[in-house]
This record gives C-alpha cells, sequence and structure tokens, in this order.
C-alpha cells in the first residue's frame, strides 16, 4: 500500500511539471511572436530570440544557408534564432558567378561567416559575374577571318575575348547603415545597371571562298551579326571554297577522249565539270584509234597529253585530234590505157596516181577506160570488175586498175520460121539461135547469112539492115543484130467443078475443107485434127431456110444455135446454147423495136424520123440519144445519157469534136482539143488539168509532149504506117521492128530492173505466123517458148532457159478448156455442160462450181456473186466471205465509168477509140492518166503530191510489148523500173508493183482494153469481163458467133498472138471462123452492143475510119452493105483472112498508125 502511494505521487509530480513545461514553451512562443510584430517587445531572457536578415549585393548568384536551418534564399530573406546564440551561414554561389565576400554582421571574403544573435542582425553577401567569353569557330572547307567591334576578336588569331558582365540589380536595405564594404557592394550594384555589352562580328572570306552564313549565337548569311553579351556566347562562321566551272571541248577532224585524274570530266560523255577554287585538275587526251591528238588550247597549252590547269577561275580547254593520215596509191595495168580519178579528189591517175586521205575515209575510185580500151578489173585493196569501188583508208592502201584494149559485143539472135546460119569476116560468130562475141573496138565485122536447104533468107534488123545476105557493121559500140530466115508459106487452093472452094492447105500442112449443097451454100467446114496434120477433126454445119438464109449452125460438139428471121432479114428469134432465146420484131423501116432476152429482159427501142436511136429503155435504166441540137452538130450525137450518167460533145465549124463532158456525180469530167489548119489536133486539155500536145510532120503524129515537157519524140514509121520506133523524153531510144509480114520481132523494153541496162525483146514465129519464142536480151529466166494444137490454140508454154516452169493447156473441139498443168502435174480439171459452153465445175487445186442466169452470164463461182442489169453488163460483185460488194456503173455508149468499193469510187475517162484515159476519184481529183500513140499505151501521168493532184503531174514511160500490153513502166531521170508484169500466158499473174525498191505503183492495164480488178482478179474488157485464171469470159459473147463458135473463149485461145480489145473478137476475128453466108452476118450481132458502137462511130472525127473490127456495126445501112457485099464465097473469104493475117500487129493494137486527127491522148 505504501509503495503504491510512492508511485502515485511520483506520476503526478511528472505530470505537472509536463504542464509547467508546454505552459512555458507557449509563453515564450506568444512573447517572441510579438517580438517579431513590432521589434518591441522583449521576452524573457532566456526564451527570447532575435532575426538574422540576408540581403544580396552584386550581380552574381548565390544561395545563402544557414546553420541551424532557418536561412536557405538565393535572394533577400529572415530567420529568427536564439538570442545569443552563433549562426553560421555559408554562400554557394552559382556558376559564372563569384562570391566576393560579407558585409553588415559578417565580414570577410570566405563563403562562410558566423553571426552570434545577441540582438537582430544584418548580414549582406556579396556576389559578383564572372567576365563573359565570346567564343568564335570557323567551318566548312573555305577560308576566311572574323572580327569584332568593339575590337577583341580577329580569328584568324584571337577567335575569343572577354566582356564586362551585366549585373542583376541590388536591393539594399534603407533602413539601415552600411558599413564600407557594403557601400562598395552597392557602387558594384550601380555598375550593373548598364546595358550589356553588344558585340558586332564581321565575316570577311578570303580570296576563292564563299561566307556561307553564322550559326550558335549569330544566325543568318550576312557578312555582319551582333551578339548581346549577356552570357558566354560561341558563335561559328562557314566558309566554302568558290565553285569553278572546267569546260572541255573537243575540235578538229579526228576523235579522242579527254579525261581527269580528279573526278568530273569524262569527254566522250561529260565535257564539263566544277571545282573547288584553286583546287588543281589534271586532264589526259586520249586519241581513238586512226585519230592522233594535236594540243591543247584555252586554259592549257602543249602538245603533251597531259596537262593541269589551276582552278582560280572558270576555265576554258580544247582539245584537238586529228585524224591519222594514211596514203593511197594507185597504179595502172595492162596493155590498155584509161584513168583513175577518186572521190574525195586527190587522185587524178593520169598525172598523180597517190594522195593522203583521212584516216577511215571511205575513197570511191573510178576507172575510165580511154576510147580504144575496156576496163578489165582491180587488184589490191579493191576487187571485181565494175569501174567504181570504194576503199576505206584504216592503214596504208595500194589498188590497181587493169586496163585492156576495148572489145565490144557484137549480139546475134535469129527469128522466123526457116533455118540457116550466120558467119563472120574476120572469124568469130557461127552461131546456131544466138550468140555474142566481142571484136576489138571499131572492127569492121561483114556477116554473111547462109540460109538451109528450103528456108530463104529474109533479112537483117537492129544494127544491120537489107535483104542482102551480107552486112558490114562497124563495133564502135556494142551492137545487136536479128537475122530473119523464113521458109516458104505455101498455101494451096482446091475447087470443085463450080468453082467453090473445097480444101485449103496451109504452109504447115494442115488442112480445112468446105462441102456445099446443090445451091452452092456452104453446109459444112471440117476443122484440121487438134493433134494431126493432114487431117480434119470436128466439124462446123450450116442450114438455111427457104430463102437461103441461115437458120442454123451447129458446132463441133454438136451444138446448134438457131435463127428465125423473116423475109428481109430481119431477126426475129435466136435460140442459142449458151444464151437461150432471145425474141426480137422490128418496126416498118426493119429498125429494131424490142428485144427480150432468155430472163425475160425487155429493151424497148425508139428512133427519130432519120432511123437515128433515140432512146432504149429497160425496166431498169433509160438510154437516151440527143441529136442535132448542140453547135455545129448537125447530124451528129450531142448528149448521151442513162440513169447514172450523161455525156455530152462539143464539135468546131468542120465537125471535129472540141470537148467531151462525162457526168456522174457533183464534179464533172471534161477533155477539150484544138486542131491546127489542117484539122489535126495539136493539143488536148485532160480532166484531171494536164496538157497534151502533139507536133504532126504530114499526117503522122513525130513527137508528144505533156505540160510541155517531151514525152516522146523523133517518131518513125514503117511505110505500112506502123510506128518503128522514138526517143524517150530522156533522150532514150526505143525501137519496134518488123519483119515483112509486119510482125514484131524486135521490141525495146526499157531497162532491166537488175542490171540496169537497155533491155529488148526478140519474137520467133513459125510458117504460120504463130509466135514461137520470145528471147530477152538481158534475163535469160524471162525467155518464152510457145506450142500450139493445129488448131493454133496454145497448149505448151515454157519460161526461163534454163527451163524454170511450164504450163500446159488442153481443150474440146470448141476451144473449152479441158485442163491446165503445171510443171508436168494437172493444176485443174475444167468440166462444160455437154449442152452449152458454159463451165460447170473446177477441180484440182481448188474445186469450184459455176452458176448462170439464162442468159448465159456467170453469177456465182463459190467465191463471188455476180449481178447484172437489164441490158447483161455486170453491176455488183459480192464477196461470199466478206459480204464486201463491189458496185459499177456505164455510160451510155457500154463503157464502164465507175467503180465503188468500200464507199470509195473510181471515175474512168476514154477517148473516141475507147481507149482508158484517165482515173480520178469521186470528187474528179487525178489518180492517174494515160497518153496514148495509136494502140499503144506510152506514158502515164500521176500527180507529182497527191495533195495537190491539179498540179503538173509526173511522167513514167510504159513499155508495151508486141501486141501493147504494158510490160514495164520506168521513171525518166534515172530510168529505175518502177511497174512490171511478166504475167503467164494468159494473164494469171500478178504484177511486180515495186521491183526496184522505189515505193509501190500501181497500174492496173492489162492485155489491149482491159483493166485489173483487184477486188475480183478479173479483167474488164469494154462488153464483157475477162477471167485470166480460166482465160475465158464470163459472159457469153454479145456479138454471138461471129466471135467464134465458143462464145466464151478469150482470143481464139491464143492470147500470145491475139488480143480482144473489145471483149468481142479478137483482132484477127476471121481466122478459124465458119464461113457464115452474108445473109447472116448482123442477125448473130446482140443488138444493144451493136447500138452503142453506132454511137460510138456517129460522133468519130470526120476522116477518121472505124474499122469494122473494132465496132461490129456503124449503123443499120452500113449493115445493109455488109449483108450485101459479104461473099458468100469461101474462097473470097480466106483471101480476106489472110489479109488480116498479114496485117496482124497493123490494124490490131501492135502499134498502128495513129489516126489522122489524134483522137489518141
Amino acid at each position: 500500500m505504501k509503495s503504491t502511494t510512492k508511485n502515485v505521487f511520483v506520476l503526478a509530480v511528472l505530470l505537472l511539471a509536463t504542464l509547467f513545461t508546454i505552459g512555458l514553451a507557449q509563453a515564450d512562443d506568444k512573447t517572441h511572436n510579438s517580438k517579431k510584430n513590432d521589434n518591441t517587445h522583449d521576452s524573457k531572457e532566456n526564451d527570447k530570440t532575435s532575426e538574422l536578415k540576408i540581403t544580396k549585393a552584386g550581380a552574381g548568384e548565390a544561395i545563402i544557408t544557414s546553420s541551424p536551418a532557418g536561412i536557405n534564399c538565393g535572394a533577400a530573406c529572415s530567420a529568427g534564432f536564439k538570442t545569443k546564440s552563433s549562426v553560421t551561414l555559408t554562400a554557394t554561389v552559382a556558376t559564372g558567378s563569384v562570391f566576393k565576400g560579407w558585409s553588415g554582421a559578417c565580414k570577410g571574403s570566405v563563403t562562410t561567416c558566423t553571426v552570434t544573435m545577441k540582438e537582430a542582425q544584418n548580414v549582406t553577401a556579396i556576389t559578383a559575374l564572372l567576365p563573359i567569353t565570346l567564343s568564335v569557330n570557323k567551318t566548312g572547307s573555305g577560308t576566311g577571318t572574323v572580327t569584332s567591334a568593339p575590337a577583341g576578336i580577329d580569328c584568324g588569331v584571337t577567335c575569343s575575348a572577354t566582356y564586362p558582365p551585366k549585373f542583376a540589380s541590388h536591393h539594399a536595405d534603407s533602413g539601415k547603415d552600411e558599413n564600407k564594404e557594403h557601400e562598395h557592394a552597392q557602387e558594384d550594384d550601380e555598375h550593373s545597371h548598364k546595358p550589356a555589352a553588344l558585340v558586332t562580328l564581321t565575316a570577311t572570306p578570303a580570296t576563292g571562298s564563299t561566307f556561307n552564313g553564322w550559326s550558335g549565337a549569330c544566325t543568318g548569311t550576312a557578312t555582319t551579326c551582333t551578339v548581346t553579351m549577356n552570357q558566354t556566347q560561341n558563335v561559328t562562321a562557314n566558309f566554302a571554297p568558290m565553285q569553278m566551272t572546267l569546260s572541255v571541248a573537243k575540235t578538229g577532224t579526228g576523235s579522242g577522249t579527254v579525261t581527269s585524274l580528279q573526278t568530273g570530266i569524262d569527254c566522250g560523255v561529260t565535257c564539263s565539270g566544277i571545282y573547288n577554287w584553286s583546287t588543281p585538275v589534271t586532264l589526259a587526251a586520249a586519241p581513238a584509234t586512226g585519230s592522233t591528238f594535236a594540243g591543247w588550247s584555252g586554259a592549257c597549252t602543249g602538245t603533251a597529253a597531259i596537262c593541269t590547269v589551276t582552278m582560280d577561275q572558270a576555265q576554258n580547254i580544247t582539245a584537238s585530234f586529228t585524224p591519222m593520215q594514211m596514203t593511197l596509191t594507185t597504179a595502172k595495168t595492162g596493155s590498155g590505157t584509161g584513168a583513175i580519178t577518186s572521190s574525195p579528189a586527190g587522185i587524178d591517175c593520169g598525172p598523180t596516181c597517190s594522195g593522203i586521205y583521212d584516216w577511215s575515209t571511205p575513197v570511191t575510185l573510178t576507172a575510165t577506160p580511154a576510147t580504144d580500151s575496156t576496163f578489165k578489173g582491180w587488184t589490191g585493196a579493191c576487187t571485181g570488175t565494175t569501174t567504181t569501188c570504194t576503199v576505206t583508208m584504216d592503214q596504208a592502201q595500194n589498188v590497181s586498175a587493169d586496163f585492156a584494149p576495148a572489145f565490144k559485143t557484137l549480139s546475134f539472135s535469129k527469128a522466123g520460121s526457116g533455118t540457116g546460119t550466120i558467119t563472120s569476116t574476120p572469124a568469130g560468130i557461127d552461131c546456131g539461135a544466138t550468140c555474142s562475141v566481142s571484136f576489138a573496138t571499131n572492127t569492121q565485122i561483114t556477116l554473111t547469112a547462109v540460109p538451109a536447104t528450103g528456108s530463104t533468107f529474109g533479112g537483117w534488123f537492129g544494127a544491120c539492115t537489107g535483104t542482102a545476105t551480107t552486112c558490114t557493121v562497124t563495133l564502135n559500140q556494142a551492137k545487136s543484130i536479128n537475122a530473119t530466115f523464113s521458109v516458104p508459106a505455101i498455101t494451096t487452093y482446091q475447087y470443085d467443078a463450080n468453082g467453090n472452094l473445097t480444101q485449103i492447105t496451109d504452109p504447115l500442112g494442115r488442112i480445112r475443107q468446105y462441102q456445099y449443097d446443090a445451091l452452092n451454100q456452104p453446109v459444112r467446114q471440117l476443122e484440121p485434127h487438134p493433134t494431126v496434120i493432114g487431117s480434119t477433126l470436128g466439124q462446123i454445119d450450116i442450114s438455111y431456110d427457104s430463102l437461103g438464109q441461115v437458120n442454123g449452125v451447129t458446132d463441133p460438139r454438136n451444138l446448134t444455135t438457131r435463127y428465125s428471121v423473116d423475109s428481109l432479114g430481119n431477126l426475129l428469134k435466136q435460140t442459142s446454147p449458151d444464151t437461150g432465146i432471145t425474141d426480137a420484131d422490128h418496126d416498118p423501116a426493119g429498125n429494131l423495136k424490142t428485144r427480150t432476152d432468155a430472163r425475160g429482159k425487155i429493151a424497148n427501142y425508139s428512133y427519130d424520123s432519120l432511123n437515128r436511136i433515140s432512146k432504149i429503155a429497160y425496166d431498169d435504166q433509160t438510154v437516151s440519144y440527143t441529136w442535132d441540137n448542140c453547135a455545129n452538130g448537125i447530124n451528129r450525137l450531142c448528149s448521151l445519157s442513162n440513169n447514172n450518167s450523161s455525156l455530152s460533145y462539143g464539135y468546131d465549124s468542120h465537125g471535129r469534136i472540141t470537148g467531151k463532158t462525162q457526168s456522174t456525180g457533183a464534179t464533172p469530167l471534161t477533155v477539150s482539143h484544138s486542131y491546127n489548119s489542117a484539122g489535126q489536133r495539136i493539143a488536148s486539155l485532160s480532166p484531171g488539168g494536164q496538157s497534151i500536145e502533139y507536133q504532126w510532120t504530114g499526117n503522122r503524129i513525130t513527137a508528144i509532149t505533156s505540160n510541155g515537157q517531151p514525152v516522146i519524140n523523133q517518131i518513125t514509121y514503117e511505110p505500112d504506117g506502123q510506128v518503128n520506133g522514138w526517143n524517150w523524153g530522156n533522150n532514150q531510144q526505143n525501137e519496134r521492128f518488123y519483119d515483112l509480114a509486119g510482125r514484131n520481132i524486135i521490141v525495146s523494153m526499157g531497162f532491166d530492173a537488175q542490171s540496169q541496162l537497155p533491155d529488148s525483146r526478140y519474137y520467133g514465129y513459125d510458117a504460120a505466123g504463130r509466135q514461137t519464142s520470145a528471147i530477152d536480151d538481158l534475163n535469160p529466166s524471162l525467155n518464152q517458148q510457145h506450142q500450139y494444137d493445129q488448131l493454133d490454140r496454145l497448149t505448151g508454154s515454157q519460161r526461163g532457159e534454163p527451163q524454170t516452169s511450164r504450163t500446159d493447156y488442153s481443150y474440146d473441139l470448141s476451144g473449152n478448156r479441158n485442163e491446165k498443168i503445171k510443171d508436168n502435174a494437172t493444176l485443174y480439171s475444167y468440166s462444160t455442160d455437154p449442152n452449152s459452153n458454159r463451165l460447170q465445175n473446177q477441180s484440182g487445186a481448188q474445186t469450184v462450181s459455176y452458176s448462170y442466169d439464162p442468159a448465159g452470164n456467170l453469177t456465182g463461182d463459190g467465191t463471188f456473186n455476180y449481178s447484172y442489169n437489164a441490158a447483161g453488163r455486170r453491176i455488183a460483185t459480192t464477196n461470199t466471205t466478206t459480204a464486201q460488194t463491189t458496185s459499177y456503173g456505164y455510160d451510155a455508149l457500154g463503157q464502164r465509168i465507175s467503180k465503188t468499193n468500200t464507199g470509195n469510187t473510181t471515175q474512168f475517162f476514154y477517148d473516141e477509140q475507147g481507149h482508158l484515159t484517165g482515173e480520178y476519184d469521186a470528187t474528179g481529183q487525178l489518180i492517174q492518166e494515160i497518153i496514148w500513140l495509136g494502140d499503144l499505151p506510152v506514158a502515164v501521168l500521176k500527180p507529182t503530191t497527191p495533195a495537190n493532184p491539179a498540179a503538173t503531174a509526173d511522167i513514167y514511160y510504159i513499155h508495151a510489148d508486141h501486141l501493147g500490153t504494158p510490160r514495164k513502166i520506168t521513171r525518166p531521170n534515172d530510168n529505175r523500173v518502177v511497174w512490171s508484169w511478166e504475167s503467164e500466158a494468159f494473164g494469171n499473174s500478178l504484177p511486180d508493183q515495186n521491183p526496184s525498191g522505189l515505193g509501190m505503183f500501181v497500174f492496173n492495164l492489162r492485155f489491149p482494153g482491159q483493166y485489173y480488178d483487184v477486188e475480183t482478179g478479173l479483167f474488164y474488157n469494154y462488153f464483157r469481163d475477162y477471167d485470166p485464171a480460166k482465160g475465158r469470159y464470163i459472159e457469153s459473147d454479145p456479138i454471138g458467133l461471129e466471135g467464134g463458135v465458143n462464145t466464151y473463149g478469150y482470143a481464139s485461145q491464143n492470147p500470145i498472138g491475139l488480143t480482144d480489145p473489145f471483149g468481142l473478137h479478137s483482132t484477127t476475128s476471121e481466122q478459124n471462123y465458119p464461113v457464115i453466108p452474108a445473109t447472116t452476118i448482123g442477125i448473130l450481132i446482140k443488138t444493144n452492143s451493136i447500138m452503142q458502137n453506132a454511137v460510138m462511130n456517129s460522133v468519130s472525127d470526120e476522116g477518121e475510119s472505124c474499122p469494122t473490127e473494132k465496132y461490129p456495126l456503124k449503123n443499120r445501112e452500113k449493115r445493109n452493105k455488109e449483108r450485101r457485099e459479104k461473099p458468100k464465097d469461101p474462097a473470097e473469104a480466106e483471101r480476106r483472112k489472110n489479109d488480116n493475117h498479114d496485117k496482124k500487129g497493123r490494124s490490131g493494137r501492135g502499134g498502128s498508125d495513129p489516126s489522122p486527127t489524134g483522137e489518141d491522148w
């Protein structure tokens, strides 16, 4: 109990002590706080505190802390500490500042001081800023200096400087007196209020450098900048070297490269480079092969291959390269003489036989033999025998030219049906058929012709002329001679007791026999056997009515054509195996009134009071003819028209045609003519705007010009009027030689496409006048040999020597082709309708079936469908594969005047002889025009500029063969061949439209009177259309049997010797035709052709004859006259046939004398 009481007492005492202590502390705090508020109250001496106030002076920065804690400030602050306690202050200066010392209750310069707090104390901490440094750096590969204002920086050498700092403001306590040190601090503080130092820096680049700009405390590219020195600053100035361009050029005719050892120049490709100022650049010149380095110019000089240039400015340097010089030495060898010249010049050997040329120069040497020498060839760096050669000077070269005494070539050929030999003095020529022999220049050679037994010598042609068996020629140039040998062409005639011709035996031994009835009317003609000489096979029978008029003709295939004729000889009905039944009736004057063909197509004919045709009305068109109503048009046709076109004529007071206008669309085509006082045509202005001029000597044209440019001149003629030669406008000769029978035996053919030498064709004939050979003067691959059966039909044609191809043909007795054999293999077989001459089928390489309309017009062949108008003319062709249709238009004369395919229309224009003279587009713009000499096409005019076809056209020369068929076309300036057609016998070959690589040249004339249609492969042939693949027409002959017993055959199956320019009959139309009495002449003729040809003849110029071979009937009186005068006697018919035969090539298209009025242009 006592112990417990003691413990409670102790606890009570401790509690009271604690409470007393807390009370004292609270009282002390209260005293202190009171003292702090008014600085007048005192606390109890043991418990009072004093305030220590800290201020700062100077521009530096420092943190003042105390121990014991209480002070921690960077500016002014205060804290209370126990009176009489010691407080240690520590100054911690910031970077860039320095502690200067204490003032007030603390003294000294060390960073610590102790204050005894016997009362409130004031202490000032004095700081200052360290000196401020400006540092300048230079960068870049250039050089330069940086200077400052105020001075201090000169960098170059001195690249940093110090500047006075700007101090922070010092706020002193205004209620206290400061000691002396504090007064200094105040002075420093006052000094620190001055503005901070501004330093201007200037950058000055050294020569060859540029100042690029500042970085750091300065920016920009100006050469000056200002730095505010409120702290240590760093500035960088960038200097770069100046860039200088080095340009290199190369000069001279040599080649090479220039490169730099430093990257930049590779000239060659890169010929300029950019380098730092003052950089030394080393250049090296390297000549190419064949060149040398000649030296430097510009910033480098000298001839050393290396040069160095310092780039202290833009520099230009030229390197000169020259080709190496090579010597070309020429020499002449051989016993002849001549000269060698060069291009480029340098050699004229003659005097100068060597020359120096730049390396790799091509030097063309030309060897020119003297007049009495010939050039044989080159040796050394040149080889060959042409007179020019080219040597490349990639080294020293040596060339020799060999000259020999000149020799000229005498070429010889034989023609004709006979045989013989030719010898020469001096010796050299001893030829069979052909040969060529060379003799020294100017040698006189005497040739002797010796005919073989049974043959006669016909004469010389070419360099020798005449019929004497010897001739002398001087070889001052290469010459050609042809000798003709013939066997006597003896034809024998046999007669019966009444004087009727019963048999003809020709020179080949072939016989043709005639039989007569009791009235001496020929009733049968027995034809020669096709293969057996001296025999007959096949007959033509003729029957008559009670009036002696022919009412039937039966051909060798036993097909009969029957006629119904009234008592006046007017045809009422014709029943033909080929064309069916044709009905006709006539008016009281004997004029045809109506005609109905096998298709039921009716033609109604109307006439004026003079029985001149005025209208033909069909169901699809009306053809009108107007007479007399034009100026000077009395008894002349003034205009014609049908549904598609019109044609009008103008005449002068002499009745000569002065103009013709053809209209098929918006733009008419017009030709105009002018005449001299003798009535000869001297000029024509074509629809294409081309002027064609004619010069006359006597009654013959001797020159033709176009737009004043010569086309042909110095035209010469045979005594019988055949053209035998002329000079082209470029002075090249063209010759056409004939034998005594008037047949072409030599024809100039322009120039050879390969050799570019003048070319000719030589023609040979057998005793029957059939052409058996065609020999090309330069190209043996074009030589041809021909074979015939005894009916004169072509059975074989061989091309080339040696033979390159052969085509054979076989026929039935009426001339329908049975087979076509190519190189001994059957290419095609043909089947003919047994009841007509219509081709039914083709087999072999291509199988085809053919279809016809009742009038015998081909309507389909599997590839094309053909459409015809009521007049029987083909007006449309449709390709069965492409469905593309081509349409055709005709004028009132039956001439095809337009063709339209895929929207493109071509117009055609003709002269009064039916020659195609021009082609034009739908607007009448010129495509091409053709100039004619008689029946020979001699030139084609094509627009110089297709975009301006009205301008003067270019002239091209047409080279036609013995028939007048175009075979080559050449251009005048260089005689290059621009077009050629070396066709197979029947024409089934395409032309070469670019034989010399000069560009495509389109020309569509084919055999005389024919025009190639590219859309079908057919040849338009005036009144019909010819198929060269089959060698026959696709329509039956408009003149019926007057054109031959086969109304589809072309040129009696002899396209080598005969032509059919109007699609009616061949140029010797009577040769193999039956001797039909005169009463039948005309009734076999399809009437629309009669009418059309009658109209054509009515517009022929006064004084011009219109042969009946071209125009079967001029008018009704002409027809009646023929009926009355045509003999019934076969002997007279045969004599007339032979007369035609002798004139073959004169009255046909082989080059006849042009009409005296000059209708051909």
